[in-house]
């Protein structure tokens, strides 16, 4: 196989400490590969070898790969999965002794329905709090220095507490549990250190701007002061901070080891040359990294296109449009993809290709946003329009907008005159006056269109308003209301009835759950930015790469906002001839382009 200078270079390399900075597309997993067959080859004993990566799929296809190419047996593996074989072999740990995330999750999810959440915020409640728990085991941060956005610090206190006595009582240990263990088998048993640091005298770490605090105490630790450790990553592509991943663990690896190498991976055989200088000239405004020149591997300069359009329905709808005509052309659907910051985004992305009978599947589950209690009171709000009531309509949206009505007068009403006046003539005399206005407003929605019926229901009514103090009220952020309702009613758009609206919602369920099906992975790839990392197409449509979203408006530390640039750089080195981003602009709402084009631009 021919190799470049610097895939040479770390091929070659054995003993001691080095560091590969890999770029996209630079070869890094062939490179990796390529270096344990030269070992074996040089009489390095395959036993002796451990290479640990980010995911088990990445370290099959590595075991895979090192077969073909020789037929000796070495380790390949998740830190997870290497410490629960040494914690099962030395400490007689059993599957039945790790707790399953599906275990953590029903546990948690039962508090919150025992304390009477709505079941639409469960799902949504209950991955808060175990990434929170995950988070606090993986940093090593105080439970009390961790604050979530829509769970309580002290209700999220007590749930962290109750869960630590539940696994107590059951004597287990959960997944992030199994490498404090680890780490803490190791710092006490002199014996077992020594043992590992005999039998793996040459280690790999893969995705090494990934790492953890644990983690990295682990592979130091089994290394040695000057052991042979070789690290690879590309700290360009630092995602995952929320996780507990500290990028500066790579960028501080030169200091924790001064005699290492480092070489660079610095070719891109990827994307066109172009792709690469509009993505060097965004990460170069970055600060925490290592200095780096691209260079390109192909001979082809690759189409970068920034794309204005008015509205979001008009950015999908768009992006659609050029699908179509590029499928004409005997392109392969499988060979594109629209990735996004935030999978919210792909539900008006998603109407313009149902819409179009586009095939498509998704990296990660889009969000069931018409099952959203928002969606539901829209639907009461049209029934009732509509003379078609259903019960529970009229007490599902009695105070949706805030009408300071008792409920329990009401609770037996339908949407008749009479009744609700005799309801109201037992509370204060502005009841009746609330009463006339309710009744105004739903016959004023009778009729309309999808659009003006959520821009009455939003704004004239005053139910975007009352989402915002519904949020103050629950101490929960309003953008985590306000989304959803905006994102309905820029759907809502698309269409020319609400009858054709409801039932094409419908339908929409049914497809978002067959797309994230993982064995679905034919048709047009949805992804957000951290679910694309390792993948890559022939062509990549950036969408709503404008301020508050690219970078996100919760990013507000110069660190914060260095990591949202390496999200927008590692969606952008997915494409390998063709990548457009999208934006919309509307200066009077406050919606402007992203730094992120500016920068790539410059």
């Amino acid at each position: 196989m021919n190799l470049s200078y610097a895939q040479e270079q770390a091929k070659n390399f054995i003993n001691g400490q080095a560091l590969l900075i890999a770029c996209p597309g630079s070869g890094k997993t062939t490179t990796v590969i390529e270096r344990a067959v030269h070992m074996v080859e040089s009489g390095i004993d395959p036993e002796s070898m451990l290479t640990i990566t980010f995911t088990k799929a990445a370290a099959d296809e590595m075991q895979e790969r090192f077969k073909r190419r020789c037929n000796v047996q070495t380790t390949f593996s998740t830190i997870h999965s290497f410490c629960y074989k040494i914690l099962s072999r030395r400490f007689g740990y059993m599957p039945d002794d790790i707790l399953k995330q599906s275990e953590e999750w029903l546990f948690i999810a039962n508090i919150f329905r025992e304390h009477g959440e709505a079941p639409s915020k469960i799902e949504g409640l209950t991955k808060e709090v175990m990434a929170g728990i995950s988070y606090i085991k993986n940093s090593g941060i105080e439970t009390s220095d961790y604050n979530l956005a829509l769970v309580d610090q002290d209700d999220f206190l007590r749930i962290y507490e109750k869960y630590e006595e539940y696994k107590t009582e059951l004597r287990k240990i959960d997944f992030d549990d199994m490498l404090i263990v680890f780490r803490d088998k190791l710092l006490s048993d002199s014996t077992l250190l020594a043992e590992l640091k005999t039998q793996y005298k040459y280690i790999t770490i893969d995705e090494f701007q990934d790492t953890n605090n644990i983690q990295a105490d682990i592979f130091y630790m089994i290394a040695g002061d000057d052991g042979n450790i070789f690290v690879v990553g590309d700290d360009d592509q630092s995602i995952y901070s929320f996780r507990a991943a500290k990028t500066g663990i790579m960028l501080d690896f030169p200091k924790r080891f001064p005699k290492c190498e480092v070489i660079n991976l610095d070719t891109n055989y990827r994307s066109g040359k172009n792709i690469i200088d509009a993505a060097a000239n965004l990460i170069g405004n970055n600060v925490e990294r290592f200095d780096k020149e691209f260079k390109a591997g192909r001979r082809t300069d690759g189409n970068v296109i920034y794309k204005k359009y008015e509205t979001a329905s008009d950015e999908a709808d768009g992006i659609t449009r050029q699908i179509m005509k590029m499928k004409e052309k005997n392109a392969d659907y499988n060979d594109m993809a629209v990735l996004f910051r935030t999978n919210m985004q792909a539900v008006i992305m998603v109407t313009s290709l149902i819409k179009n009978k586009i095939p498509f599947y998704a990296t990660e589950k889009i969000p069931g946003i018409h099952e959203d209690p928002i969606f539901n009171d829209i639907k009461s709000y049209y029934r009732l329009s509509e003379g078609i009531e259903r019960k529970g309509d009229l007490q599902r949206i009695l105070n949706k907008p805030g009408r300071f009505l008792k409920s329990e007068a009401f609770k037996y009403c339908t949407l008749d005159k009479e009744d609700l006046f005799d309801a109201a003539s037992t509370l204060k005399p502005f009841a009746k006056e609330k009463i006339s206005d309710m009744l105004w407003d739903i016959q004023t929605l009778s009729g309309k269109c999808p659009k003006d019926f959520m821009a009455y229901l939003g704004n004239i009514m005053g139910y975007r308003d009352w989402l915002k103090e519904s949020a103050a009220y629950y101490g929960k952020d309003e953008s985590e209301f306000l989304e959803v309702f905006d994102v309905l009613r820029e759907e809502a758009a698309s269409f020319n009835t609400m009858k054709e609206w409801l039932e094409y919602a419908q339908w929409y369920e049914q497809k978002v759950k067959l797309a994230a099906k993982k064995d679905n992975r034919e048709g047009v790839c949805l992804s957000t930015f951290h679910g694309s990392k390792g993948l890559e197409w022939e062509t990549v449509f950036i969408v709503d790469a404008n301020e508050g979203v690219c970078p996100y408006k919760k990013a507000i530390t110069e660190e914060e906002i260095e990591e949202e640039r390496r999200m927008f750089y590692v969606a952008m080195t997915r494409a390998r001839d063709n990548l457009q981003m999208c934006y919309t602009m509307d200066p009077a709402k406050n919606i402007n382009v992203s730094r992120f084009l500016i920068e790539c631009q410059s």
